[in-house]
């Protein structure tokens, strides 16, 4: 009764009688409004838009969320000061471990953006991931060596999901660069903390988020898992204090701050969440593409050919291929790769096209010529631009060099996939070069082909589920 109740609401999409701003509503269900919206938010943000036009608003519970496109109001938003990034994640996303739904609090007083963000420039920076003759603490080897060590236990021969495998090399590398050994080095530990991400993850709803006071069950397993994620991480910390020994890792590194445990854990928790999803998706989906662009997939291998000849020259057959190229220079890796730059910016054109969230925590403001009240909480989809025929022809088709033809530059502010305005992601430039690293070992370590469930081999990708990229779509 329900279902029918909803579907009936959401063909009514006429403007509320006291909605003198102009801005179409999307109505809902009395009180609750559109929960639909947490369930498939890029399917509901765009068949609104499709239904409303440029630009419509919503209820959720006693919430309004406002929902741009367009050109003037993209470059509005991603430049607004009035327009509060931390609220607006927290309050309409909220599938990261935030630990204050746990009651944990801050030892620091900045807002907990703004202070991740400082600690990840220092954990992130150059000379922290260069080869061990440039600095003593170096990243780089290891993570090729943890990615040789995963690819080598595979085999030589058979099929895997590139969704689980890869998801977990990513992860590995995320942890032991932004977090700890103790989890690096632990398989077991490492999979536990994948499934507490991922109860995070898939228990974040209206419930969990709007309506935490209520004793669901998802709020039950989030609290669960981020309880969890809590403790193993402290003791991790306290153990590490206790003890007074020593790793050279991003965890020391934060205790030579000063930092306490609370804003220790509230750094590494969510940097690591977000890295995971976002670079692991991304570096199975380019070998996919690749897989079946074989055009392509040659002109990446030709370029690491090239520079494995110019940077890791080698004569000694049993010299393993991660030693080999943890001698390319960190530079080398982020600058002179043009076409795995090619074809990373079109799979994450194609495959994630986020959701970007913010609320009006200044005086009413106007984006695209839309007036956006205080308090309101304003949606930028990505795939306004992303998936946009007058930018991108053909949008749906797997072409890098559509960057060679400049057709990101046809209007301001057309790719946005390391964020943009004020907010830039701070870790695009490690999720670049772990990506690079894993498209790397396993171009030159292995010959694969993309088949179906059935072992056909597949010539074309299918699309993505773009409200859940991390899983094999349902047509393939």
């Amino acid at each position: 009764m329900l279902g029918a109740f909803a579907t009936t609401v959401w063909s009514s999409n006429s403007r509320s009688p006291d909605d003198l701003d102009g801005i179409p509503l999307l109505r809902g269900p009395p009180f609750l409004g559109q929960f639909r919206f947490f369930s498939s938010k890029w399917k509901f943000l765009n068949e609104g838009l499709q239904k409303l036009g440029p630009v419509f608003k919503f209820k959720i519970l006693q919430i309004t969320v406002v929902t741009i496109s367009g050109e003037q109001a993209r470059h509005d938003y991603l430049h607004s000061s009035s327009l509060d990034f931390d609220s607006g994640y927290a309050v309409l996303h909220g599938s990261g471990p935030d630990m204050s739904q746990i009651g944990v609090d801050l030892n620091s007083e900045e807002k907990v953006n703004v202070y991740t963000v400082k600690r990840m420039n220092v954990l992130l920076r150059k000379s922290r991931l260069e080869k061990p003759d440039r600095t003593a603490n170096s990243v780089i080897p290891e993570l090729l060596n943890d990615i040789e060590v995963r690819m080598n236990s595979w085999g030589t021969s058979g099929k895997f999901n590139p969704l689980d495998n890869i998801y977990k090399i990513v992860a590995q590398l995320t942890v032991r660069t932004v977090a700890c050994r103790e989890v690096a080095d632990s398989p077991a530990k490492l999979d536990k903390l994948l499934q507490l991400l991922r109860a995070c993850e898939t228990s974040t709803n209206t419930w969990t988020v709007l309506l935490d006071w209520w004793p669901s069950k998802d709020k039950q397993i989030k609290q669960d898992a981020i309880t969890g994620l809590y403790m193993m991480c402290m003791d991790i910390v306290t153990q590490r204090k206790a003890s007074g020994t020593r790793q050279e890792d991003a965890l020391q590194m934060l205790l030579d701050m000063g930092d306490g445990e609370n804003d220790i854990i509230q750094v590494i928790l969510p940097s690591a969440s977000f890295a995971v999803v976002n670079s692991g998706v991304m570096s199975a989906w380019i070998l996919m593409y690749l897989g079946t662009n074989p055009e392509w997939k040659t002109k990446v291998i030709n370029e690491l050919k090239s520079l494995i000849s110019q940077y890791a020259p080698s004569a000694d057959p049993s010299e393993s291929l991660a030693s080999r190229l943890s001698q390319i220079p960190v530079q080398v890796w982020e600058d002179s790769m043009v076409t795995t730059d090619l074809c990373l910016h079109e799979t994450i054109r194609i495959v994630t096209n986020l959701v970007f969230y913010r609320q009006n925590i200044g005086n009413d403001t106007v984006l695209g010529g839309h007036k956006i009240k205080r308090g309101e909480f304003v949606l930028y989809p990505t795939s306004d631009v992303h998936l946009n025929p007058e930018i991108y022809s053909d949008p749906l088709r797997f072409d890098p060099s559509r960057f060679e033809r400049r057709e990101d530059r046809k209007q301001s502010l057309a790719y946005l996939g390391w964020g943009a305005g004020r907010h830039p992601c701070a870790g695009m430039r490690f999720a670049k070069l772990e990506i690079k690293l894993i498209i790397a070992m396993f171009l030159m370590a292995f010959e694969y082909e993309v088949v179906d469930e059935s072992g056909d081999v597949v010539q074309k990708m299918p699309d993505p589920d773009r409200d859940a990229p991390y899983v094999i779509p349902s047509n393939f």
